[in-house]
C-alpha cells in the first residue's frame, strides 16, 4: 500500500514538473537563449581575439578567431603587427637608441588596441558593419614618442710632449713638457618619452670626471665635463595616455576604459600588483642583512611564487613581493651597493637595480628615480618614489632580491612571512 502511494506521488510530481516546464518555457527558454547569445558574443569579442594574440589558436584558425567580424581574414595580419611595431625606433641614431631601448613597442599591445578600436560593436563605429583593422594608424597612436635636447661634452686632456734641443755647448738634450688640449663633442640627450603607460621627464646635472695616467712628464689628467642623468619623473602616468586614446575613439566612459585596461593586462602582462595571497596585516619585517626599502611596512599584497591562471591554467613566476603604499612614498636602498640600472625598464616602468656583490635588489613601478646608473649608494639612501609606472594599475612597490642572478623570496631576508 505504501509503495503504491509513493509511486503515485512521484508520478504526480513528475507530471506537475513537466507541466510547469512547458508552461514557463517561453520565460526560461528566452533567458537561456539570451545567456547563450551573450556568452557567444563575449567569447567572439574578447576571448577569441585574446587567445589568437597569445597563439593558442594555430594555422588559419588563429586569423579567423582574431578577425571574427570579417568574411575573409587577412592571413598575414600578425606578421603585419610585428613589422609595424618594429618601426618604433625608426630614424634614431645609435646614441639615441641606447637611451630608449627599454621603450620598445610590444606588437601584442598594438594588436590588442587595434582590434578593439576597429570593432564596431565595442567602439560604436557608425555605419560600420564589420571589423576594420588599421595597424599603421593605430601604431601612430600608441607608438612611443621622444623629445631630445642638445648638450656638449668638454674634454681637457693633458699629454706628455718630448722636446729635443741643444744646450749652451751644442749638445743635444731632451726634456718633457705637459701640454693641454680641449675638444668638444655633441651630446644628444633624451628630454621626454611619451608612451601608452605615461610620460617620463628626464633631468640632468653637470658632472666632471677625472682619470689619471703615468707618463715621463709625471701624472697626466684627462678631465671630462658633461651632462649626466640625475633623475626621471613620471607625469600623466597610470595609463593616462592610453585612456585618452580610448576617450578619443569611442570609449568616453571611465568604467569602460578601466575594463579594457584590466582585460589587456590580464593576458599581456605578468601577474604583478594584484591582490594575491596577501600577508596578514600584523606581519612585521625583521631587518637584519637588508633594510626594509620603505619608511613604513606597507601591506604585502602579493607574495613571491608561481601564479596559476584560474582559467587557462598557465603558470607564471612572480619574482618578488608587491607592497601596497601610497604614491610618492620614499624608497630606500636596502644595502650598500652600486646602481646598475636607473630608468625605464619596459613592463617594470621606472626601475632601480642595485648590485650589492652577489646579491641584487630591484625596485619597480617607481614614479620618480633619484639616482643614476653607476652611482654608489649607502644603505638607507633615497633612490626613488613609489608609483604605478609600467604595467601596473595602482601604486605599489615591486621589490625583488636575486642571488647569483636567480630570484629568491625577499621575505626570507625579513623574518619570513611565507604561508605554510
Amino acid at each position: 500500500m505504501r509503495g503504491w502511494i509513493s509511486k503515485a506521488i512521484v508520478k504526480a510530481g513528475r507530471s506537475i514538473l513537466k507541466t510547469i516546464l512547458i508552461k514557463t518555457s517561453p520565460i526560461w527558454g528566452t533567458l537561456l537563449a539570451m545567456f547563450a547569445v551573450a556568452w557567444i558574443c563575449y567569447y567572439m569579442i574578447f576571448e577569441a581575439p585574446k587567445q589568437a594574440i597569445r597563439g593558442l589558436f594555430t594555422g588559419n584558425d588563429r586569423e579567423s578567431a582574431f578577425e571574427y567580424g570579417r568574411g575573409d581574414p587577412d592571413r598575414e595580419i600578425f606578421e603585419k603587427y610585428r613589422t609595424v611595431a618594429a618601426q618604433w625606433n625608426a630614424g634614431l641614431t645609435p646614441e639615441q637608441q641606447t637611451q630608449v631601448d627599454s621603450f620598445a613597442l610590444d606588437w601584442e599591445w598594438l594588436a590588442a588596441v587595434d582590434r578593439t578600436l576597429g570593432d564596431p560593436q565595442q567602439a560604436g563605429i557608425r555605419d560600420a558593419k564589420e571589423l576594420k583593422l588599421d595597424p599603421e594608424a593605430t601604431f601612430e597612436l600608441v607608438r612611443p614618442k621622444f623629445e631630445w635636447k642638445e648638450a656638449e661634452k668638454e674634454i681637457d686632456q693633458q699629454s706628455c710632449v718630448q722636446i729635443k734641443q741643444k744646450d749652451e755647448k751644442g749638445d743635444e738634450m731632451t726634456r718633457y713638457e705637459i701640454q693641454s688640449s680641449t675638444t668638444r663633442q655633441p651630446q644628444i640627450l633624451l628630454k621626454q618619452a611619451q608612451t601608452m603607460q605615461g610620460v617620463y621627464v628626464y633631468s640632468y646635472r653637470t658632472k666632471t670626471s677625472v682619470t689619471k695616467s703615468p707618463s715621463a712628464c709625471g701624472e697626466l689628467a684627462t678631465t671630462e665635463t658633461y651632462q649626466a642623468l640625475s633623475g626621471i619623473t613620471a607625469v600623466e602616468n597610470e595609463w593616462q595616455p592610453l585612456k585618452q586614446i580610448l576617450r578619443d575613439h569611442g570609449f568616453p566612459e571611465e568604467k569602460d576604459q578601466d575594463f579594457l585596461l584590466e582585460y589587456w593586462l590580464s593576458f599581456l602582462a605578468d601577474p604583478d600588483g594584484s591582490e594575491y595571497d596577501p600577508l596578514p596585516e600584523d606581519w612585521e619585517p625583521i631587518e637584519s642583512e637588508l633594510l626594509w626599502p620603505l619608511p613604513e611596512k606597507g601591506r604585502v599584497s602579493s607574495q613571491f611564487g608561481v601564479r596559476i591562471h584560474p582559467i587557462t591554467g598557465e603558470r607564471k613566476m612572480h619574482n618578488g613581493v608587491d607592497v601596497a603604499v601610497p604614491k610618492g612614498t620614499e624608497v630606500y636602498a636596502a644595502e650598500d651597493g652600486k646602481v646598475i640600472h636607473a630608468g625605464f625598464l619596459g613592463t617594470a616602468g621606472l626601475a632601480v637595480i642595485i648590485d650589492h656583490g652577489g646579491l641584487e635588489t630591484r625596485y619597480f613601478h617607481l614614479s620618480s628615480v633619484k639616482v643614476d646608473q653607476g652611482q654608489t649608494v649607502r644603505r638607507g639612501d633615497l633612490i626613488g618614489l613609489v608609483g604605478a609606472t609600467g604595467e601596473a594599475t595602482g601604486p605599489h612597490l615591486h621589490f625583488e632580491t636575486r642571488v647569483g642572478g636567480e630570484p629568491v623570496d625577499p621575505l626570507s631576508f625579513f623574518g619570513g612571512g611565507t604561508k605554510e
